[in-house]
């Protein structure tokens, strides 16, 4: 796409269109950001949380999915275009479970919140925040994203 100084009257005519139904959209009311576009995002905006704590959230969201995929929920199938023997499927499904159990593993009571948030992609209940706050910190500090749980 041209730089909106080199746009033609017409592409700044179209974009504005597509800007305007992106912002017209619920879960954005209006804000051009485009985190506002991931739950987790909206919530960790929403409560003034560390951007490392979206991160965390956002990895184990991908985590989790991935971790569906190796029990039946899904099937990736192939990595990176190459398609894998079961050997290597099996390695990766085997490394992908270690990794999503020791995160609900650190994640403790909190699981149930940020699986809903990170993974479902649900907003959380009101009753959830403090379990996302909380779960949000755990989650940066096992991933390595944070050093220390302090400041929660």
């Amino acid at each position: 796409m041209a730089s909106v100084d080199r746009m033609t009257p017409a592409e700044r005519a179209s974009q504005d269109e597509a800007m305007s139904v992106a912002l017209a959209q619920p879960h954005r009311r209006g804000n051009p950001d485009p985190n506002c576009e991931d739950a987790v995002w909206r919530v960790v905006t929403r409560l003034r949380l560390r951007d490392e704590l979206a991160f965390a959230g956002l990895e184990f969201g991908r985590l989790g999915r991935s971790y569906r995929a190796t029990i039946g929920q899904g099937s990736p199938g192939e990595r990176n275009g190459t398609p894998m023997d079961e050997d290597q499927r099996a390695a990766k499904d085997w490394l992908i479970r270690g990794r999503y159990e020791a995160a609900l593993q650190a994640l403790g009571g909190c699981a149930k919140a940020c699986v809903r948030l990170c993974i479902d992609e649900q907003l959380p209940w009101h009753d959830d925040e403090q379990a996302i706050r909380l779960g949000l910190w755990r989650l940066a500090v096992h991933l390595g994203h944070i050093k220390r749980l302090s400041g929660a």
